[in-house]
């Protein structure tokens, strides 16, 4: 295990993505190590048709490993479910999942009050709070605003146990 996961849930249009770029950094300014993981559907492609890792992909390549002086990435034909993913993953003190629900650790939702659904936190017993850009009423989970980073960050310090 690659060290402590929290998920970022939330339905489409909530902007999950940009709030998980802020959260690391405000994360990695503290001086913890996090790493980030992402579900995608089948049909956004890592690598892309025309590219040469693609057609080294289609030629049959079981992996193709890319590097550059700055990073690498390794493309594995067929696909992993969560936990084989993260055992190869380097540890950190905090792995955190977008886009990427189960019921093995908890989830922050994301919420948009310009939404015209509810917040998902009222359904799902991993949502351990909802972080929204407008005030909502009648949750049990806390309600943090999605402006006050430092906040999201002390929630989830404290809440994962990190010190």
């Amino acid at each position: 295990m690659t060290g402590r996961m929290i998920g970022i849930a939330g339905k489409p249009g909530s902007d999950k993505s940009s709030f998980v770029v802020d959260l690391v950094g405000e994360l990695t300014r503290r001086g913890l190590t996090v790493s980030t993981m992402m579900g995608v559907d089948d049909q956004a492609a890592i690598d892309q048709p025309g590219k040469d890792s693609f057609r080294h992909r289609d030629a049959g390549a079981e992996e193709v490993m890319v590097t550059s002086a700055q990073r690498w990435a390794l493309i594995h034909g067929g696909g992993v479910e969560k936990h084989g993913a993260l055992a190869q993953m380097t540890i950190v003190d905090l792995v955190i999942s977008e886009g990427m629900t189960g019921d093995d650790y908890p989830l922050i939702e994301v919420h948009s009050v310009d939404a015209d659904a509810p917040p998902l936190g009222r359904d799902d017993p991993a949502i351990v709070a909802i972080v929204s850009d407008g005030p909502l009423d009648g949750h049990q989970q806390p309600v943090i605003d999605r402006s006050d980073l430092p906040a999201v960050a002390d929630f989830i310090v404290a809440h994962m146990g990190l010190a």
